[in-house]
């Protein structure tokens, strides 16, 4: 990808103007407050906006800090990009209440969409965490922030042998870790259900296993009861009823009986005035009073018999009651036992399944079996891909050092050391023009690996300012022969002086803080 002309319709302090730009090495210069941060800044936000911050911070964020000075309703400009042997234009709008981006296909007249990603193809995938820490360097800046070592180790980790970061590990991973973890979930939620009725189970057995132990004491206690009375039966129940039977026939002879010596005691009563014998009227009144006394006698007694055979009657009812009692008891025992041995073969059951792997856990084993062999790729493809970086780096930083150092040591933790003559050498033991080469080397290297689709512009805001004399010729050096697009923004007139020495060709924009030329 390559800048064709930069448009600036307002911005900090750029009002309406435009930047033509060469295929090759552009040297923004001018004296500091001249805009070529600016500028620099500018180039950033066209091409990934600006993201505006809430609160206090809002007051001093890039938004803020870079409203147009001339504000005639214009915050943002356009970029004319080459790209796969078309031209696009990419507009934006910066303003908060109608802001909004526009790309255009120039060469067929398409118009794409932004929100869909084409904007991101243009760029070639590459985030604005990568492009800040690699081809985008300003002001004293050449050190890379932890985001490029979370974007390397990310790149390394979803790296393919296809060699095109295609198949996104890292993803595949991160879903693999939250199908895991709703896996556990379910998992932990099934043991859960399955304690609770093992521990219903376990319940209902100990509770029918309690019912049938007082179920079979009650039966014992009703059939001791039952023995007894048995034992202490005097008549049986026909012969019980029979006799009650003929008590009742006695007890109304009985009484009418009674109700005949009445009569006949009334009519002698009678009589016993007109019969002038008082021997005959003694012998009557004895006769009524034996007949009278034997009345009574044979009325007691039916009775007495009466009474007892109901009590044989009473003694009988209750046998069949406790018999009764008996038979209810034995079915219910019976029921409960059936009930018991039910629970009891659920349980084995039950036992039995806690043995054997459940649904959820064959796919925890199938989820971390996927893991480990993606981890285990993925730790292979990291392996050649850090050589790869090392030597990248190593190659560069000899390039730019003029061969003064070979050997650059990148570490898994992507911090950097060099290696000379047999031993490591610390950066804090280096100078600090050294250590900015090294990390200028690690940007463009890490450029390489993770900017594959596209190569961008590098832009460079007073990047060589640690540079001396010779270190300054060795960058440009590289930079020319890597046939990119760069933009270098200086303060200084060296590089240009450098590069008409070099005869390295280059397209010139001076800025002042009056104009710009």
């Amino acid at each position: 990808m390559k800048i064709k002309n930069i448009y600036i319709r307002g911005f900090g302090k750029f009002h309406r103007k435009k930047i033509e730009c060469a295929d090759g090495i552009n040297l923004i210069c001018g004296e500091n407050g001249g805009g070529k941060t600016t500028l620099h800044t500018f180039l950033r936000c066209m091409l990934f906006g600006i993201r505006r911050k809430r609160g206090r911070a809002a007051a001093t964020d890039t938004y803020s800090r870079y409203e147009p000075w001339e504000f005639d309703g214009n915050y943002g400009g356009a970029l004319e990009i080459e790209s796969g042997g078309k031209t696009f234009r990419l507009e934006r709008s910066f303003l908060k209440d109608r802001g909004n981006t526009r790309l255009v296909c120039e060469t067929d007249g398409e118009l794409l969409s932004v929100e869909d990603g084409d904007l991101d193809m243009l760029l070639g995938g590459v985030s604005e965490t990568v492009f800040e820490n690699t081809v985008f360097v300003g002001q004293l800046k050449s050190r890379t922030e932890e985001g490029l070592v979370r974007e390397l180790q990310n790149y390394i980790a979803n790296y393919q042998g296809s060699g095109d970061g295609s198949l996104d590990v890292g993803k595949a991973l991160e879903l693999l870790r939250a199908r895991r973890k709703e896996i556990e979930a379910a998992r932990r939620e099934e043991q859960s259900a399955r304690a609770e009725q093992g521990k219903k189970l376990t319940a209902r057995m100990q509770f029918l296993e309690e019912e049938k132990r007082r179920v079979s004491d009650e039966l014992e206690e009703v059939r001791g009861k039952l023995k007894q009375e048995m034992f202490h039966k005097k008549v049986p129940y026909d012969q019980v009823r029979r006799a009650k039977r003929r008590a009742h026939r006695d007890f109304k002879w009985a009484a009418a009986c009674a109700g005949g010596i009445i009569l006949l005691a009334a009519l002698t009563a009678m009589l016993f005035y007109k019969i002038p014998s008082v021997i005959i009227r003694i012998g009557l009144s004895a006769a009524c009073v034996c007949m009278a006394a034997a009345m009574i006698h044979f009325i007691r007694r039916g009775r007495g018999e009466i009474r007892e055979k109901e009590e044989d009657y009473s003694q009988e009812e209750h046998i069949r009651m406790l018999q009764w009692q008996a038979e209810h008891l034995e079915r219910d025992r019976a029921q409960k036992a059936q009930d018991l041995e039910n629970i009891q073969n659920a349980y084995r059951e039950f036992c039995d399944s806690a043995g054997n792997d459940s649904g959820s856990g064959k796919k925890l084993q199938a989820v971390s079996l996927a893991m480990e062999r993606i981890e285990g790729l993925s730790a292979g493809m990291q392996k050649e891909l850090g050589k790869y970086l090392q030597k990248k780096v190593s190659e560069i930083f000899c390039e730019i050092t003029g061969g003064t150092y070979t050997q650059v040591i990148v570490k898994e933790d992507f911090s950097l050391s060099l290696y000379q003559d047999g031993r490591y050498i610390p950066l804090v033991q280096e100078s600090t023009g050294t250590v900015e080469q090294l990390y200028f080397a690690f940007r463009m290297a890490a450029e390489e690996l993770l900017c594959r689709e596209e190569t961008l512009p590098v832009f460079l805001d007073d990047a060589f300012a640690m540079y001396d004399g010779q270190r300054l010729r060795q960058a440009l050096l590289w930079l020319e022969k890597s046939g990119r697009q760069v933009f270098i923004f200086t303060c200084q007139d060296r590089e240009e002086k450098l590069l008409d020495e070099l005869g390295i060709s280059y397209r010139k924009t001076r800025m002042t803080k009056e104009n710009l030329c």
